[in-house]
């Protein structure tokens, strides 16, 4: 099983690398992520799930790969998804967020002093499993306790396949165009209401993912 999904995981990362070296970006937003850099501030970019294969064309066009930690599903995929992340040469840090123990919070707290080192992190907070567009809390919690500026980022190309499941998830093909928006940056307040403060998330990236998608 364990050498399945490695092999599995392998396949993935070079599908990404292909789609990567192949594809057309575009961005929109970019000034934003500079300021946002220029703050010091953790930055956790936040989009909507089911985007993964179009990512990582964006992260390794302006950013360090080396420099990022990705939380990866602790549960039945960690295999797959640990060696897809490292392959395309991320960290993975295994978390399983259907647990409520203190693994799951030793995990949460890994990702916290990782971005308090100056790492970046990529989370799609209705993941793993949905209900769509529907923010759960662990973004909220690692932001505050990080200090982290959450930064809503939104992609998209019209050439990819689009399965029909809870994510809509993009298998983009080769020489694909894709467009990249990134939205209004959302600061971490410690005195902020934590609903509050995932609805402002939440109408961030609904912003920032119906502009690009009609742009």
């Amino acid at each position: 099983m364990k050498i399945r999904d490695t092999i599995f995981g392998f396949f993935l990362a070079l599908y990404d690398l292909i789609i990567s070296k192949t594809s057309f970006f575009s961005v929109s937003g970019l000034q934003t992520l500079e300021e946002v850099r220029a703050t010091g501030k953790p930055i956790i970019l936040a989009g909507w799930h089911g985007q993964d294969h179009l990512l990582y064309g964006f992260f390794a066009r302006y950013f360090d790969i080396s420099n990022f930690v990705l939380i990866v599903d602790g549960d039945q995929y960690q295999q797959v998804l640990s060696t897809y992340v490292k392959v395309l040469g991320f960290k993975p840090i295994p978390i399983n967020m259907r647990d409520d123990s203190m693994g799951a919070a030793k995990g949460v707290l890994k990702v916290v002093r990782e971005l308090k080192r100056g790492k970046f992190t990529f989370i799609a907070p209705d993941g793993p499993a949905g209900p769509a567009r529907q923010p759960k809390a662990g973004i909220e919690v690692i932001a505050r306790r990080a200090g982290a500026v959450i930064l809503p980022i939104a992609i998209h190309t019209n050439l990819a396949i689009q399965l029909n499941r809870w994510d809509r998830k993009y298998h983009p093909f080769p020489l694909a165009r894709v467009r990249v928006g990134i939205g209004d940056p959302i600061y971490a307040d410690t005195r902020a209401d934590k609903i509050a403060h995932l609805s402002q998330v939440r109408i961030a990236l609904n912003e920032v993912s119906d502009k690009i998608q009609t742009g």
